[in-house]
């Protein structure tokens, strides 16, 4: 297999795409650059023309987003590798780190895109193209959760999700921004919208996030959930106990 990259650039703002381009052309791999395109339908159309391997895609552009571009590419079964370029969306970030084959954080920073390419090149060819595709789209398919309070009802991402504790008939869910929302689910409800492996029952009354468990006190039978500079020790039963130390943590 050839150590060309041959390489696609999609962002909406101009000035992203050239910088971009020059770290490219700057970095000691060799990358054909075969488009740059403004928006998503533009990507596809140079997609479907020159077929590149690899593919720079921005997450935030008016109209159709990164997330749509990458369900589409899944769906026409195109076998083009994806890294995310962000800005700041935390979001978006658990998202790249569950499915895609990198993410960059604007400004970019030369050495990162460096490193990404030499992964890249030792790692393409033992990629699972497809098993990451597949877990992009379950996992965008369920990213959002619709839940009902008393005013209305909000839309939140599962990854915001620190831990969830319930109060009645309600729920309270502590988020990764610091705030905490309380909504119109008791927690078994919650629990089932909420199924699957990140997700587990500690408690009687908690469900926990599992990307964010940092430790377990084996004789206080409590966890530590942290993020930024949160921090919350939260107790668990004997049965919820068992399944945080039974955790294949990578």
């Amino acid at each position: 297999m050839s150590d060309i990259i041959k390489a696609l650039i999609v962002d909406d703002e101009p000035a992203a795409r050239e910088s971009l381009k020059r770290a490219l052309m700057s970095i000691h791999v060799s990358v054909d650059l075969v488009g740059m395109a403004e928006n998503a339908q533009q990507a596809l159309e140079i997609m479907m023309d020159q077929q590149p391997e690899l593919a720079f895609i921005d997450i935030e552009m008016p109209g159709n987003d990164g997330f749509w571009l990458a369900k589409k590419i899944q769906k026409l079964h195109l076998p083009i590798h994806l890294i995310f370029v962000t800005a700041y969306n935390e979001y978006a970030i658990h998202a790249i780190r569950f499915a895609a084959f990198d993410f960059l954080i604007k400004p970019l920073d030369t050495v990162v895109l460096e490193q990404s390419m030499h992964r890249y090149l030792k790692e393409r060819g033992q990629s699972n193209f497809n098993g990451k595709m597949d877990r992009l789209q379950s996992f965008l398919a369920q990213a959002k959760l619709k839940l009902i309070t008393q005013n209305g009802f909000v839309m939140l991402p599962h990854s915001h999700i620190i831990y969830c504790e319930a109060r009645g008939n309600y729920t309270t869910l502590y988020l990764a921004d610091g705030q905490a929302e309380t909504v119109c689910n008791q927690l078994g409800l919650l629990e089932e919208k909420l199924s699957n492996p990140v997700f587990i029952r500690v408690s009687r009354s908690v469900l926990i996030n599992i990307n964010f468990l940092e430790s377990y006190n084996r004789k206080t039978k409590t966890v530590v959930l942290s993020y930024s500079l949160q921090k919350y020790e939260i107790k668990v039963s004997s049965s919820g106990a068992k399944k945080v130390v039974s955790l294949q943590l990578s």
